[in-house]
């Protein structure tokens, strides 16, 4: 009929699914219930006026920004438990952006709560949840960052007065970073070396109280303030703070694991000083657990954008919608298979993680903290960076619109581009992970108990005899490739790096280098290509088998399209140790670029229901691609919603141009760059 609506490319898109996408969410957060959660999660965020977006928010200054967003978290505060479950990076979810008080659950709270005593914590914890202590965790210097035990600021012990002074004896020694520092915080748990009687016992953490619970002024002996503008975060008040001859009791050394008696007397009980760094595996892990929403939701945003856009005419004189161009397309879902394999791995992470602190916390058990730390470490590498790749791809993907603000893109960016340096450099973490490897690489014919992880590592060197060849196939669009077979060759990928590493390790020393010196300046780079490709196979492996639950075969068929997506992927970007160990030719890597080819055109017809699935806020996503008229929006936005374009700066400009106009420019220098 004349007078019906006509749907729109993306409606018509959404009409045309046939797989139900319910396995799709419960893969993608881990569980039904963390959907429904999110679902409901949802719901409150639109029935709250506070918390919605306005197109507004972006003109706002970074005062501005800062006391709207403080507010707003304290109207969260009233709303949800923030100290429990995954309540640090909701206030992210909802407003797309990291909020002040953030880091007093994110790792003020969990610092105290692993780390202080059950006295300490009687003390502490009422204080701290009624908002009476606002808590940072400075631990990071100007001079040192993941070098922890190089960190400068000194709490030496006063035994006349049970006291530590602690001071910040250079600039370089200055805490330089935290979040919610700058502005904030009252108090921060601090990280400096024990001196006691002019000996070093090492890196402890401190509660050391920092500014005027009622007048938010600095203490006495405290130099605090905001450390400016960032390339990202910058509503966030990361901070600097220098010490001189500030005194803390004796009591404020946080002390379940370590302790300093009155008489001076060090007391160790940790059998593994790492547990001092257990907050920081906390925040790795929700970093590694979340990085995948981002990018998740850049390919949403995406996907609207693309099935919106038409650009050029086909033969019919038809406009093309910008996603049936094949290279749109493999721009776009690599980046989607990417995403669920990583949300998969970070939850595969986290309970790991969970179950390590749980050994730890109540039969002070560590076995398992050594594994966990080299997993979280490579992840949290990996995943970040990965997905700061994969946001600005599909960013430019977008073209043009795509470097609007109104895109919600370059808020998506923004979100993570920091993450590749906090709580550990990405090189660095994956240099931790080298060193796990490298010494299970050493122990794999000492029986060692199987992890379920890096088990595979006992297959070497039997494991390079195997000869892998492609198929032969009369139709090149099918997809043949099989799960098995990318596991198996993910496995000698690592295995192969993992060993060659090891062999410029040995050989390093052979010419007569220290191993430390050889581990700085010949293996360096291929000790983190091992830690890389391990990180690649557990994430692979725990995808693999996490769809292999899925009880709906349609579901699960388009799952597995997307898992072998991803590890096709993997091996097409970096080849080489699959070539230089034999067990494949080059002829196989031409058949999985045409598989590659295959798979994006099998999961093509389903990406809207795969991205439709993971039902992101649109509040979260400040994004006018998710409106039905995306262009109408942003036309919308720039004339209604824009500060600058409403100042009248007529007066000025004539002011300006006014001595200049009706002359030529008197400069005869012609600036060649």
């Amino acid at each position: 009929m004349s007078g019906e609506r006509r749907l729109s490319a993306v409606e018509e898109e959404r009409a045309a699914q046939k797989v139900r996408n319910r396995e799709f969410s419960s893969v993608f957060y881990g569980t039904r219930e963390t959907y429904e959660h999110l679902l409901k999660l949802n719901e409150i965020i639109e029935a709250t006026p506070e918390f919605r977006f306005c197109p507004s928010d972006f003109d706002q200054t970074r005062s501005e920004r800062f006391l709207l967003l403080l507010k707003k978290s304290l109207q969260m505060r009233q709303m949800f438990n923030l100290e429990e479950g995954d309540g640090p990076s909701v206030g992210v979810y909802i407003f797309g952006e990291h909020v002040p008080l953030s880091m007093q659950y994110a790792m003020f709270l969990p610092c105290l709560k692993l780390l202080a005593s059950e006295g300490q914590l009687k003390e502490w914890l009422e204080p701290v949840r009624k908002l009476e202590m606002l808590g940072c965790y400075a631990q990071t210097e100007l001079g040192h960052g993941s070098d922890i035990q190089s960190l400068e600021t000194t709490a030496t012990y006063d035994v006349a007065r049970e006291e530590f002074i602690i001071n910040s004896p250079t600039v370089s020694s200055t805490k330089f970073w935290p979040g919610d520092l700058g502005k904030t915080s009252t108090h921060c748990i601090t990280h400096a070396q024990l001196i006691i009687n002019g000996v070093n016992f090492g890196v402890q953490a401190f509660l050391v109280p920092i500014r005027d619970v009622a007048t938010h002024t600095p203490l006495k002996g405290i130099t605090v303030g905001d450390i400016g503008p960032k390339l990202a975060w910058n509503i966030k008040d990361n901070g600097y703070l220098r010490f001189d001859n500030v005194r803390i009791p004796r009591c404020n050394m946080l002390r379940r694991y370590a302790k300093v008696t009155k008489e001076g007397e060090f007391v160790k009980r940790a059998k593994n000083p790492k547990i001092a760094y257990a907050t920081m595996m906390l925040v790795r892990c929700t970093l590694a657990k979340h990085s995948a929403k981002t990018l998740a939701a850049a390919v949403y945003l995406a996907t609207l954008y693309s099935l919106e856009r038409r650009q050029f005419r086909d033969d019919e004189k038809q406009e093309i919608k910008l996603i049936d161009y094949q290279l749109q397309a493999a721009k776009l879902i690599p980046q989607l298979a990417k995403s669920y394999a990583i949300s998969v791995g970070g939850y595969a992470v986290e309970e790991l993680v969970k179950e390590n602190l749980k050994l730890i916390e109540t039969k002070e058990d560590f076995s398992l903290l050594q594994t966990a730390h080299a997993l979280l470490a490579g992840t949290k590498a990996y995943y970040t960076s990965a997905v700061l790749e994969g946001t600005e791809k599909v960013r430019q993907a977008c073209g043009g619109q795509g470097f609007s603000m109104y895109s919600g893109l370059p808020s998506l960016i923004f979100a993570v581009y920091p993450n590749v340096t906090l709580e550990g450099d990405n090189t660095l973490m994956y240099l931790q992970t080298a060193r796990y490897l490298i010494s299970r690489l050493q122990k794999r014919d000492q029986n060692l108990p199987n992890n379920g992880i890096d088990d595979y590592l006992a297959g070497i060197p039997n494991i390079f005899s195997k000869r892998v060849k492609a198929p032969q196939s009369s139709d090149p669009t099918a997809v043949t490739v099989t799960m098995e077979q990318l596991k198996e060759l993910l496995e000698v990928n690592s295995c192969f790096i993992v060993q060659s590493a090891g062999q410029k390790l040995m050989a390093g020393v052979g010419r007569g280098m220290t191993l430390l010196e050889s581990w700085n300046k010949v293996a360096g780079s291929t000790l983190v290509e091992s830690a890389e490709a391990h990180t690649l196979l557990f994430t692979y492996e725990v995808f693999r088998k996490r769809i292999e639950k899925v009880i709906d075969t349609p579901a699960r068929e388009v799952l597995t399209f997307l898992c072998l997506l991803f590890g096709v992927e993997v091996i097409l970007q970096k080849p080489h140790a699959l070539l230089l160990s034999k067990v494949i030719q080059p002829e196989y890597l031409a058949y999985l670029q045409d598989q590659r080819e295959a798979l994006i055109s099998a999961i093509r017809p389903h990406l809207i229901g795969l991205v439709d699935a993971l039902s992101f806020s649109v509040n979260s996503l400040r994004s006018a691609f998710t409106s039905p008229k995306p262009y109408e929006t942003m036309l919308d936005w720039a004339m209604k919603h824009n500060r600058f374009d409403k100042e009248d700066l007529r007066k000025e400009i004539l002011e300006e141009l006014a001595p200049h106009r009706g002359k030529k420019s008197p400069a005869t220098l012609i600036p060649r760059l």
